[in-house]
Order: C-alpha cells, then sequence, then structure tokens
C-alpha cells in the first residue's frame, strides 16, 4: 500500500515554452527560449544565484500568486568563460570565470527578445485580461538612463541575469590538446584509462536543455567502455 501526503510546492512552474531565432538567421538553430511562469507560486527557486540587490529590486515587487513572469534563455552565447589552474596543489578549487557578456553581441540577442516579450502587451490575449507590465526600480540603471530606452532595457539585462544552469565545455572535446580535454572515446588527452562523461564535454552550446544530450553521451561512454573491454 502506498501513501500520499500534501505540501507546499516551493518552486517555480512553468507552464509553456517556445524558440525563437531573433537574429532572422532561419538556417541556424534557435538563439532565446522564451518560457512562461505563472501564478501560483511563481517565486524565486534560484535565489542563491542574485545579488541582494537585485533580488531586491525583482522578488520584493512581484506579487508570486498573481503576476506571471517570462524568463529568457540565451542559447547560443558568443560570450565564452575559462577555467584555470589556481594552483599547483590538486586540492585547490579552480578559478572559474563565466565572462558573461564579454561578447557585446549576447547582449543585442537578449535585448531583441525584450522587444519580443513586450509585443505581447499588444496581443489580444493579454488586453483581454488587462495585463500590464511590471516596470522594476533599478537604481544603478535608472540613474544612468532614460526608462525603457534600449541603454536602460542593456543595462536591467546585466544587472539580473543569472546562470541558466546549463554549461557546457568544461572538457570539451576535441582533436588537439591545445584546445581541448578529452578526445572522441572521451578519454583525457595523454590517458589511456580516464574519461569525462558528463555536459562538459559538448563543444558548444546547444539549442536547448542538457538532460536529454548528456544521457546520450552516457550511453556512449557505456558503449566505448563495452566496446573496450570485450
Amino acid at each position: 500500500m502506498g501513501s500520499q501526503k500534501t505540501a507546499t510546492y516551493d518552486g517555480r512552474i512553468i507552464s509553456s515554452k517556445t524558440f525563437y531565432n531573433v537574429n532572422g538567421n532561419t538556417s541556424e538553430a534557435a538563439d532565446i527560449e522564451v518560457m512562461l511562469s505563472g501564478p501560483p507560486n511563481n517565486g524565486p527557486t534560484h535565489g542563491e544565484l542574485y545579488t541582494n540587490a537585485s533580488y531586491t529590486a525583482v522578488f520584493d515587487v512581484l506579487n508570486t500568486y498573481t503576476d506571471i513572469s517570462v524568463p529568457l534563455t540565451l542559447l547560443q552565447p558568443k560570450s565564452v568563460g575559462e577555467i584555470t589552474l589556481a594552483s599547483a596543489d590538486p586540492r585547490d578549487f579552480p578559478s572559474i570565470n563565466p565572462k558573461y557578456f564579454s561578447d557585446a553581441d549576447d547582449l543585442e540577442t537578449l535585448y531583441k527578445a525584450v522587444e519580443i516579450v513586450r509585443n505581447l502587451e499588444n496581443t489580444t490575449a493579454f488586453q483581454r485580461l488587462g495585463i500590464e507590465p511590471i516596470i522594476l526600480d533599478l537604481p544603478d540603471c535608472d540613474a544612468d538612463y532614460e526608462k525603457l530606452s534600449k541603454d536602460w532595457w542593456i543595462c536591467s539585462i546585466q544587472y539580473l541575469t543569472i546562470a541558466g544552469h546549463h554549461a557546457v565545455g568544461t572538457t570539451r572535446m576535441g582533436n588537439d590538446a591545445k584546445t581541448s580535454v578529452v578526445s572522441s572515446e572521451l578519454k583525457v588527452h595523454g590517458t589511456s584509462n580516464l574519461r569525462v562523461v558528463d555536459a562538459g564535454v559538448i563543444p558548444d552550446s546547444i539549442s536547448g536543455h542538457t538532460s536529454t544530450p548528456v544521457m546520450m553521451v552516457g550511453e556512449k561512454a557505456a558503449e566505448l567502455i563495452k566496446n573496450e573491454h570485450a
């Protein structure tokens, strides 16, 4: 016999999502994922990723039981981070610098996505329900730029962006040991029995979440290992 209990769900529920290529190149994969998150409990799921100021700017204003939010994900970032050894001691954590927005094109792409979301205000569905945007007070941006101008939006994007949980390429696959970590057999260059089997081996960002591709990497690794020891 099973048992059932009830509890409060403390997290964001994504009710729908879609993908856009906001730069207009239809021959390439989508560069933006748009999600719709609505009540109830449309609250922060990763509050630890925000600075205190940005967290306050959003969640002190948002009514998590009546308002909706539209999170945007940049799927094909041009900015590339780096991981370097902090010391010669293998017990020391490495130095990780994601270098977000080091390529200005990423800001432009996200701004175009913001414009798409803002156009939802003009749809029949939104107007019928009387949905209006919540304009945040962002002191660092408000002081320097005209509210809702492009420069203000670019500033707010930098102010409010958090990690998207789908990083890849930290141990990327490739043939050249100078620019990659593992071979096509997932073996660390210069070793014979050490493999890396996770999202780190994926060389470039993908247009979607990484869970299914990582399962595929795991299945391929299992096949490689079985064939090697057959």
